[in-house]
């Protein structure tokens, strides 16, 4: 299953909370290695291992706000794969989160020393309450924080992946061992970040796994998408989707050789798959049709599937479709304070401590 992101209200005033899960910041420390020991007497040290940080929390604010009541939660979703490596998502990794906007910093000299001050009350804020009764200004957060947890004890790691994972079933292991016999290899490159998706490229590559010379026929209306996204799954095909095996169409790949090209993909996929904000994995699928026999051609004839997705991160400022990621709970559908903290929890949080972010 994938992992929570929960906010509650735990104040006895309404607030507004930013609702953007761009405004998510994950930092991670690996479990320690032990580095060898230079005698071979003396148990090994540890390592000490470096923070890694995941997710920009951004400066400028989102348009996406809601007002939360007291005891009321928001709860997302999200696959913590599409921002972690998978290599740190291992038994003892140590995981902090944050929400919130990135604090600008300003430099000033104090007695002569050079003093470095977070500037906590400048906006956008990720939390805003009403104005006092008495006059007193609005309270406000720049962000949110809770106590870290570790992968494997405070998480359990069965839960990390979103979808079930069966990795001895004999449908997947057979799936696997026809990609190994397939002829051809198909691979695609990440997307990264965009911020006008028109302008994105897709590229595709395949390969000749085979000892002799395959000849297929390149052409990009010969390929197809799936792209899962914000708004559900989406299936993208160019047309005219029939092309004529001629002669002329077909393309030579030596023993190992590969052949690029270039798509883009929103002439290929329906009006608006790319507005929403967000994390989309786009797979691939190529089908040869003809063996060019006829031409004294050597083609291959079938359908080949990309092994991994190509990932893109559309940004929040790029799309034109607000998406609501988060739903609202009443305090009667979340979990009460006292279950969802001890006591000892309790008493150690900083006082004026009005929401909370938890995994």
């Amino acid at each position: 299953m994938p992992w929570t992101l929960a906010l509650e209200n735990r104040s006895e005033e309404p607030v507004v909370l930013a609702a953007d899960m761009g405004l998510l910041e994950l930092t991670l420390i690996p479990p320690s290695a032990s580095a060898p020991a230079e005698d071979a007497s003396k148990p090994a040290a540890q390592a000490s291992p470096k923070p890694q940080v995941f997710g920009i929390r951004p400066k400028t604010p989102t348009d996406e706000t809601i007002e939360l009541g007291p005891g009321e939660i928001i709860v997302a979703s999200f696959d913590p794969r599409d921002r972690v490596p998978d290599d740190l998502l291992v038994e003892g990794t140590e995981v902090q989160p944050a929400y919130g906007y990135a604090v600008e910093t300003e430099i000033r000299w104090e007695r002569g020393k050079r003093v470095e001050r977070a500037l906590t009350d400048k906006p956008p804020f990720v939390l805003t309450s009403p104005p006092e009764e008495d006059g007193a200004p609005a309270r406000t957060a720049k962000v949110l924080t809770s106590a870290p947890f570790m992968l494997g004890e405070t998480y359990p790691l069965s839960k990390v992946s979103a979808l079930p994972r069966n990795e001895d079933s004999e449908a997947q292991e057979a799936e696997r061992a026809r990609r190994r016999e397939s002829p051809l290899k198909l691979t695609l490159a990440d997307l990264g970040t965009a911020d006008r998706t028109f302008s994105k490229v897709l590229q595709l590559t395949l390969k000749n796994q085979t000892r002799e010379p395959l000849d297929i026929v390149l052409k990009r209306e010969l390929f197809s998408f799936e792209v899962i996204g914000p708004q559900g799954a989406a299936t993208c095909v160019l047309e005219p989707m029939k092309v004529d095996p001629l002669p002329h169409n077909f393309t030579r790949l030596t023993p190992g050789a590969s052949r690029s090209l270039p798509i883009r993909l929103p002439e290929a996929c329906p009006a608006g798959t790319f507005d929403a904000p967000g994390q989309y994995r786009v797979m691939a699928r190529f089908v040869s049709p003809s063996s060019g026999a006829e031409y004294g051609k050597s083609g291959f004839v079938g359908i080949v599937r990309a092994e991994k997705p190509a990932r893109l991160t559309v940004n929040a400022r790029a799309g034109q479709l607000p998406v609501r990621t988060f739903r609202k709970l009443r305090p009667s559908e979340g979990p009460s304070r006292e279950e969802s903290q001890s006591e000892s929890e309790q008493d150690s949080a900083p006082p004026g401590d009005d929401s909370s972010v938890a995994e």
